[in-house]
């Protein structure tokens, strides 16, 4: 759902986020709107000291269970700004509904017209990150609470397995062709 701006209808989430995010944020929203999706996601202007600021909320996904649950994301997302990773900064987590709000970052989703230069650029500044990410300290993330593997040789196998306990949790009825590929 589209709004564009506060206080003409939307659902009861909607207003519940408004409502949070003012109180949160101690300001007042002047616009939003949600994107339409499988995992609800609002755009937010909210009026704060004289300047407004864009907030995005991302909601918990509705249509199915992830692997890894999204205060999880939260959480990881706040230890890599804590260590100075470029990632939107994390303003806080919403229990109704389940919901994080983080910084607007201007960008967008592709490479469309930009220059292979500046493409270049952009690539290596993220590659760079990565390794940042790399070197990082385990230790905040555990006290996180974040999911990891027992060595370093099993951490590439965490995703897969917290997908195959997700998937057997879930299962109502035999999958032999997913328990083939699963084996």
């Amino acid at each position: 759902m589209s709004d564009g701006s506060v206080g003409s209808g939307g659902s009861s989430d909607d207003a519940r986020i408004v409502s949070w995010l003012e109180s949160l944020l101690g300001g007042t929203v002047t616009s939003w709107s949600r994107q339409p999706r499988w995992r609800p996601m609002w755009f937010v202007d909210i009026e704060r000291n004289g300047a407004v600021d864009r907030v995005v909320v991302r909601g918990e996904r509705s249509d199915a269970v992830l692997q890894f649950p999204l205060d999880h994301e939260m959480r990881f997302q706040k230890v890599l700004e804590d260590h100075g990773i470029r990632v939107p900064k994390v303003y806080g987590w919403c229990d109704n509904p389940r919901a994080y709000a983080m910084e607007a970052l201007p960008g967008k989703p592709d490479f469309a017209g930009v220059s292979s230069a500046d493409r270049a650029v952009i690539v290596d500044e993220y590659l760079q990150e990565l390794v940042r990410i790399h070197e990082l300290p385990i230790e905040p993330f555990v006290e996180a609470g974040i999911v990891r593997g027992d060595s370093p040789a099993d951490a590439a196998h965490v995703g897969a397995r917290q997908y195959v306990r997700v998937f057997r949790a879930n299962k109502v009825r035999p999958d032999p062709l997913m328990e083939f590929v699963l084996g």
